[in-house]
């Protein structure tokens, strides 16, 4: 569950940016089905209930993911990236049964509009107001705390039904897609948000899925979610966001964020971190904006995951 912060302050939107095009690229880490290296893996023991994504869900996720899919590998043709791109074997589908669409810029820049959370448990609705305003839809973290039905231990990651979610697709039962669903239905906005659970000793391939999602979303302009779970490791030090504590006990720390871009020359995806003010004890330290590795941020997810 999340841990959020202080007043809406909007830092001013960036207008989208579309880097010029490589003509070749490094191959990405996991896309041939590479496992996560053990180094880099984390068991950890969430007490979320997990609940499985409704299988109307899933279908209807599955389509979009069909498109990203398309999307991704036609991009790794394009700049000859050795690589797969594989969404996922039960998702797949023939190259000539979905259009891909508009082609994938190399890097993309949504925008800049972090939110400093007005409590230390709301970084769940301050990352909602991030994405949203990303889009250009301005709304409060106090409206967002209420339909996500936030507590004081933070927002539920699955497990909750709310009063709120795109009526077309369905309640899934996992706030932050089922809140974004909503408002991009009040919005007539034709996007809709699905959850993306990630396993917490996460493959290759769940790199791979998680950057095709986050390129096809950001570029049609819409802010991906995402919820890490960091754990302290018995030995070795722990990946965590930036200026996130290198301590976090035994219950971890369990954050949301807001995804606005990526950069495949480095493989990177850019990160509003919603901590980054003084109502949380550590978040002085913590930067508005950071680039992760795609890799690192997959495995952050572990045990949590994304909505998309």
């Amino acid at each position: 569950m999340a841990r959020s912060l202080r007043r809406l302050v909007l830092t001013g939107v960036v207008a989208a940016l579309l880097c010029t095009p490589a003509t070749s690229l490094p191959a990405f880490a996991g896309d041939n089905g590479d496992p996560t290296p053990p180094s880099q893996r984390k068991i950890f023991r969430d007490t979320d209930p997990h609940v499985p994504i409704p299988q109307h869900i899933q279908e209807k996720a599955n389509q979009k993911d069909a498109q990203a899919q398309a999307q991704y590998r036609r991009f790794l043709a394009e700049h000859q990236i050795a690589g797969k791109g594989r969404i996922a074997d039960t998702r797949e589908l023939a190259p000539a049964a979905v259009d891909p669409g508009p082609g994938l810029p190399v890097s993309i820049i949504m925008g800049q509009t972090q939110q400093p959370q007005q409590t230390t448990y709301w970084c769940g609705p301050a990352s909602v107001v991030q994405a949203l305003a990303l889009m250009g839809i301005y709304r409060q973290q106090s409206e967002a705390a209420f339909r996500l039905k936030t507590t004081t231990a933070g927002t539920a990651w699955s497990g909750v039904a709310l009063d709120y979610y795109a009526p077309d697709v369905g309640r899934s039962y996992y706030p932050l897609a089922d809140v974004m669903g909503s408002y991009m239905y009040l919005y007539a906005r034709p996007g809709r948000y699905y959850p993306v659970t990630v396993p917490g000793m996460p493959s290759g391939v769940d790199v791979s899925n998680f950057r095709a999602r986050v390129m096809s979303d950001t570029a049609a302009g819409y802010a991906v979610v995402g919820n890490v779970a960091e754990v302290d490791y018995a030995v070795g030090q722990a990946p965590r966001l930036p200026g996130h504590p290198s301590v976090v006990g035994p219950g971890g720390l369990q954050h949301i964020y807001t995804i606005h871009g990526y950069d495949t020359r480095d493989d990177t995806i850019f990160v509003t971190d919603p901590a980054a003010n003084s109502v949380v004890s550590w978040g002085w330290q913590v930067p508005r904006y950071s680039r992760v590795n795609t890799g690192t941020l997959t495995v952050l997810n572990g045990d949590r995951g994304y909505v998309w």
